[in-house]
Order: C-alpha cells, then sequence, then structure tokens
C-alpha cells in the first residue's frame, strides 16, 4: 500500500524491475518515466472492503514515514522542486492570498488552504491512515522508511531478481524542524498530531 512521499516512487520502480507484465503495459500507455510507474501502479487511499479482497494469500505490506519529515518534504520536493503550485488554476485565477512561490512558514501556516486549493498538495500532506487504513488494517510488515534496503532486500527474494536500487523523486532542499517559527511548529503540531497518535508504535512525537 503507497504512502505519498514515503518512498512511494522508489519502491514503484522497484515493482517495475520485477513485474514481469510491466514491459507489455508499458508499450500501452502514453507515459514516461515518473508518470508512467504512477500510472501502471497507483496510489489509491485506503477501503476497508477492497482490503478484505487481499485477507488471504497475499503479502500485505507499507512504508511509513515521520509525519514531520513527510510534509516538509512535500514542501521542499513539490513546492520548490517541482513548483507544483504554479500549476494550479484555482491559485493562479481565484487565490492571489495564497502565493505560489511561499517561504516555509507561510506554507505550513496555511498547509490546509493550499491542500484544499492545489489537488497534488492535497495528495501529498492527507494523514497516513486516509492511505494505509492503519488504525483498520492489519499489515504483514510495515517498514519505516529508515528499513527502505531491508524492504527492497525482501521483494528481490521473493521474486528472485535482483533491482537497481535508486531513489526515486527526492528532495534536494533540504529542511528541517529548526528552520521553521515557533508559531509554525504549534500550527504543524496541530495538524500532525492525529497522525503521530496513529504512528506512535514506529515515530515520537518532536512537538511533545
Amino acid at each position: 500500500m503507497p504512502l505519498p512521499k514515503a518512498a512511494c516512487t522508489t519502491i514503484k520502480h522497484v515493482f517495475s524491475q520485477i513485474d514481469p507484465h510491466f514491459d507489455t503495459k508499458a508499450a500501452a500507455l502514453a507515459f514516461e518515466g515518473t508518470e508512467l510507474l504512477h500510472h501502471v501502479y497507483r496510489t489509491k487511499r485506503f477501503n476497508a472492503n477492497d482490503w478484505q479482497r487481499y485477507a488471504t494469500g497475499w503479502h500485505r505490506f507499507c512504508i511509513i514515514r515521520d509525519p514531520l519529515a513527510r510534509v516538509l518534504s512535500c514542501y521542499t520536493n513539490r513546492v520548490v522542486a517541482h513548483r507544483d503550485l504554479h500549476k494550479s488554476p484555482r491559485l493562479r485565477t481565484q487565490k492571489p492570498d495564497l502565493p505560489m512561490d511561499p517561504d516555509p512558514d507561510f506554507f505550513f501556516a496555511h498547509i490546509g488552504d493550499y491542500a484544499s486549493n492545489a489537488s497534488v498538495i492535497r495528495h501529498h500532506v492527507l494523514p497516513v491512515d486516509r492511505f494505509l487504513g492503519i488504525r483498520h488494517a492489519q499489515y504483514d510488515q510495515v517498514y519505516r522508511i529508515e528499513e527502505l534496503d531491508a524492504c527492497i532486500t525482501f521483494l528481490e527474494a521473493r521474486a528472485y531478481r535482483k533491482v537497481t536500487r535508486e531513489v526515486r523523486n527526492s528532495s534536494t532542499t533540504k529542511l528541517s524542524i529548526d528552520d521553521l517559527s515557533g508559531a509554525t511548529k504549534k500550527h504543524l503540531s496541530a495538524f500532525l498530531a492525529q497522525e503521530y497518535r496513529d504512528l506512535a508504535p514506529w515515530y515520537d512525537n518532536p512537538f511533545l
């Protein structure tokens, strides 16, 4: 089950190397690179009824990431690197109060507004439970992103194939909690509170 900004593209690249049908699918699609990966291996929101289809006979795994690190990556990758806010028709035409090149403090202070007006931001900052159903689903393995190598090694063993290990779609700009103002930290503390409760077995809440 993929989670945006948690090695999502990297693992889909691994799938493309171990999936015997990937080349056939790729030839029929007018997509390339990352777009192709996300078109073939879609990231969907958790659905309890769909989950039951995989109750037996499947190895169910996911990769999680520290919630703060995930939203910081959304800013550095989607806002700064890809300039996705400039691609939002609604932001360009209807929201002059939401600049398309916000600094980190402004973006995180208005993260809910940006998510409401730009679908790509909403997709990348929705809480983990919306994609993984952490409160409702039983996984055979939950990997922290820090355990990515172990996850890939497991996939290689299951598929009897070695893969090229590449970190895909990572941020080149780095941002940390120390770069944020006190007011921004307070806002993010509230925004991420439930997500940290959901991931309490794996990650400590830095705001406590």
